[in-house]
């Protein structure tokens, strides 16, 4: 709320504005009203309590400033927690994309940069959808248009990545989708020295990313497997550490022996003709051996072949 200039207040966080020269209520101009800041409340009758101060102007104008940074502060705040919702329409190279804090901002997909302004391009789009008279270049671009909205079918593709994610979200057990989540994380070359914020645009189009809704969860999680991924780095460069320094004739051995691949390990164990790897992977997933390959395609590609080799 933005007040008139302050004239005075008193030791007991009372402040006096007056009123607007030209207001539109009933009270009349300049006429003095009272804030409380401590409670948030307002009155025409002055205070019992109220004290004028000798410094009145300047204490005044020092508790609005701090009011004023307050707000500013709580804004940036809400700003940093608000996060991308859906797409609601495409205009050339720029996306109009709903917040959910319902705001919107405008994406360009070819650039890729975002802006809260918007586009002097979509602008001219804009006026061109209008009512208004086109001339025959305007008729031209028009034609194109269409023609190329009729073959990509894009206003369909804008509400597919809102119709199916809803229902999967609600089908799913919350420690399956906590599941497939971070494995999300880990199939997708992350930075665990980054931002989550920074990610977001990368990963926002993979399904698994909206089987979490809320939006400090997903960095939670996030935190939570970049810092395994930091330990399990670690925990490698330690045992590199550790062979590099045994005895030549230890290493000899060691490499003579063929030592066995963890993942080839698991599916000699386990993998049957008959297992799908749909069920594998359900039932191996925290097992140390599965996570040792990385991407979720390379394990696939690697159990088709042990399968094939199988039914030989």
């Amino acid at each position: 709320m933005n007040h008139p200039p302050i004239t005075s207040d008193t030791n007991h966080h009372w402040v006096m504005f007056q009123a607007p020269q030209h207001p539109k209520g009933p009270y009349t101009s300049n006429e003095p009203y009272y804030v409380d800041l401590t409670r948030h409340l307002s009155t025409w009758t002055r205070p019992f309590d109220y004290i004028h101060r000798s410094d009145a102007g300047e204490y005044a104008q020092k508790l609005l400033e701090e009011h004023r940074q307050k707000c500013v502060l709580m804004a940036r705040q809400r700003a940093q927690q608000d996060r991308p919702r859906r797409k609601i329409k495409t205009l050339g190279d720029w996306t109009v994309v709903e917040t959910v804090q319902g705001r919107e901002y405008y994406y360009n997909e070819v650039e890729g940069r975002a802006t809260w302004e918007k586009p002097v391009e979509v602008e001219e789009i804009e006026n061109r959808a209008d009512g208004t008279e086109m001339d025959a270049e305007d008729a031209e671009w028009m034609m194109q248009m269409m023609e190329q909205e009729g073959e990509a079918e894009e206003p369909e593709e804008l509400e597919e990545p809102e119709e199916p994610e809803e229902p999967v979200v609600q089908m799913l057990p919350k420690e399956k989708a906590v599941e497939l989540f971070r494995q999300m994380l880990r199939d997708h070359p992350i930075d665990v020295f980054g931002t989550w914020e920074a990610h977001i645009p990368k990963l926002h189009n993979d399904q698994r990313f909206h089987y979490i809704q809320d939006a400090l969860e997903r960095q939670e999680l996030f935190d939570q497997v970049a810092a395994d991924l930091v330990r399990e780095k670690k925990t490698k460069r330690q045992e590199q550490t550790r062979l590099d320094e045994l005895p030549k004739t230890h290493k000899k051995q060691k490499t003579s022996d063929e030592i066995v691949d963890p993942f080839d390990e698991l599916l000699a164990q386990h993998v049957r003709k008959k297992t799908s790897f749909a069920r594998f992977c359900q039932k191996h997933l925290k097992d140390p051996r599965y996570l040792s390959v990385k991407t979720s395609r390379e394990r696939e590609k690697r159990f088709l072949k042990h399968v094939e080799r199988l039914g030989k």
